[in-house]
């Protein structure tokens, strides 16, 4: 009988990299998606998958649909997502930045000979933009209703005992914690959580303004009405060449895996491990107006009327 060493020696180098790393190896669960990851790359290298970069990148506003639009694209064929799998050597933070911010080597881990993607909360600073530059990276712009977004990041930090903000929304009364959620001071950055919604939208649009070539505003309103509409958009933003009938079948891939996340509450859904792990709640478009009492409508009013405006989501401020 082969003893274990040899029967590791014999293994690809990817699979002998990952078990030899003692602090953080794969469950059973994941081992699947290892197998995925190193298939799609195989796709890419013998020449099964033509894209005019090697990373796609993702800015989204939290709660906004940015987990939706990975489980597609790590759906689509040669896609790896770089900070998500064992087969990249993705780097991690520096302490020296903000939780929300980039770092050149974040970027230059994605290898040039296969094809991923990345979806970061990036904040829109002039720094963060220079490095995609420099990098030449593309990015889709991922937005939300913001009115939507902060019903569904409230329930979010409820439901995630971990959360910054979890034991202090808690102590007050259910009809209290929306609006009270909104005011929240972020540690990081000592500012209000929808003034900081409010600059993130703001900024992110205006860069997709200046730079139409290298950026593509996407809402999660739009993916909700015609996801099909939506991904073939974003696919030839960057030169993915993919037919109708492979774009259809992603799509009911999706939709299967979806079915499972409705079954569970959203803190079941945050526990899960990988990428089986989901943000998903409700994701009801308009949800603002059956949630909203006339306190909370005039406090959002009166903060984000400009930027709802700006970004399309109404003509004045007459809602």
């Amino acid at each position: 009988m082969l003893n274990n060493q040899l029967i590791r020696k014999n293994l690809p180098f990817t699979i002998r990299r990952i078990l030899n790393c003692r602090h953080h190896r794969p469950s059973l669960f994941q081992w699947r998606e290892i197998f995925s990851d190193i298939s799609s790359d195989r796709k890419t290298k013998n020449g099964k998958v033509v894209c005019s970069t090697h990373l796609v990148f993702i800015a989204g506003m939290p709660k906004s649909g940015t987990t939706w639009l990975c489980q597609l694209l790590a759906l689509t064929p040669g896609m790896v997502q770089l900070n998500k799998s064992f087969i990249r050597n993705y780097p991690g933070r520096p302490n020296s930045i903000n939780i929300h911010d980039v770092d050149p080597q974040m970027l230059t881990c994605a290898p040039q000979n296969s094809l991923s993607f990345l979806k970061l909360h990036l904040n829109p600073y002039s720094r963060n933009f220079s490095i995609l530059e420099d990098h030449n990276i593309k990015t889709v712009v991922l937005i939300r209703d913001l009115r939507d977004m902060l019903i569904s990041r409230q329930y979010h930090v409820i439901a995630n005992k971990s959360h910054w903000d979890n034991k202090r929304l808690m102590n007050f009364p259910p009809e209290s914690r929306l609006l009270e959620s909104m005011k929240g001071v972020i540690p990081e950055l000592s500012v209000n959580v929808i003034d900081y919604f409010i600059f993130w939208v703001n900024g992110w649009i205006d860069k997709t303004v200046t730079d139409p070539n290298k950026t593509l505003l996407i809402k999660y309103e739009e993916m909700n009405s015609d996801l099909f509409f939506v991904l073939k958009k974003i696919y030839k933003f960057y030169e993915y060449y993919i037919d109708d009938a492979m774009i259809s079948k992603i799509i009911i891939k999706q939709k299967k895996k979806h079915k499972n996340e409705k079954k569970r509450s959203l803190e079941e859904n945050l526990k899960l491990i990988g990428r089986y792990r989901s943000t998903f709640r409700q994701g009801i478009v308009g949800q603002w107006q059956s949630e909203y009492n006339s306190e909370t409508k005039d406090f959002v009013k009166n903060y984000a009327g400009d930027i709802l405006i700006k970004s399309g989501y109404e003509k004045d401020l007459s809602w």
